[in-house]
C-alpha cells in the first residue's frame, strides 16, 4: 500500500528532525527494530513504536503523542493511484498486499475510503494479521491462494504484483507473478499505465 496507494511512512518529517543528526544513526536502528516486530505482530501496539523512538532519541515523554498524531496528519493518498484501482475493480479482482502494522493500516485505509475499491476483503493482507511479511514467499502464497479460491484455474503468471520496493517485486517474480516496481512519489503515474499496459490490462478509466 506505501509507495503505490499511499505514502510511505513520514519519518522524515515526523521523526528524525526533532534531534542531532549525531543520534540519526541509532535511532534508525530503533525505528527498523520496532517496524520489524510491528508488521508481523497484530497485537503490537502504536505507543510502543514511539516510546522506543523516544527513548532512544532522549526526548520528552510529550513527543510520544505528537509523533503519534503528526504521522497520521502527514501520510497521504495518491489520487491516480486510486482512481485507476477504482476502475480496475470492475474488470477483475484486485487486492492489497502490505507491510504494515495493524493500527495504520487500518487507519488508513478507513481514512482514505479504500474499501470503495477494494471491497473483497479476503483480498486486502496486511502482514501484521498474517504473521509473514514481503518479501517471503508466504505471503505471496496467501494472496496467490486468496485469488485462486475466485479462479480456480489461475496460475501465478496471469498475477500483476506492484510495489514500490524491488526486493518485493524480485520475491513476486520467483514466486512466479509478473512485477512492476512503482514509487508513485518519485514516477509518473503515466509509467504505471504503460507497465501494465504491457501485461494486457486495461487501464481506461470509467
Amino acid at each position: 500500500m506505501g509507495g503505490v496507494l499511499i505514502s510511505d511512512m513520514p519519518w522524515d518529517v515526523v521523526i528524525y528532525p526533532r534531534f542531532d543528526a549525531s543520534l540519526r544513526p541509532a535511532v534508525e536502528n530503533i525505528v527498523r527494530a520496532e517496524w520489524a516486530q510491528a508488521r508481523v505482530n497484530v497485537h503490537y501496539p502504536e505507543r510502543q513504536f514511539f516510546t522506543a523512538v523516544q527513548s532512544a532519541a532522549n526526548l520528552h515523554p510529550d513527543t510520544v503523542e505528537q509523533m503519534q498524531l503528526q504521522t497520521r496528519e502527514h501520510v497521504k493518498f495518491f489520487p491516480a493511484s486510486v482512481a485507476l484501482a477504482a476502475a480496475l475493480k470492475n474488470r477483475m479482482p484486485i487486492g492489497i498486499v502490505s507491510n504494515h502494522t495493524k493500527f495504520w493500516f487500518d487507519y488508513f485505509f478507513g481514512r482514505y475510503h479504500l474499501a470503495d475499491h477494494f471491497a473483497d476483503a479476503d483480498l486486502v493482507i496486511n502482514s501484521a494479521e498474517v504473521g509473514t511479511a514481503k518479501p517471503q514467499q508466504d505471503i505471496f502464497k496467501i494472496i496467490f491462494e486468496r485469488l485462486k479460491a475466485r479462479m480456480p484455474d489461475l496460475q501465478p503468471s496471469e498475477v500483476v504484483f506492484i510495489d514500490d520496493k524491488e526486493a518485493n517485486t524480485k520475491a513476486a517474480t520467483e514466486f512466479g507473478m509478473n512485477a512492476i516496481t512503482y514509487n508513485a512519489r518519485k514516477q509518473k503515474h503515466s509509467h504505471l499505465v504503460a507497465e501494465l499496459t504491457k501485461h494486457g490490462v486495461n487501464c481506461e478509466l470509467d
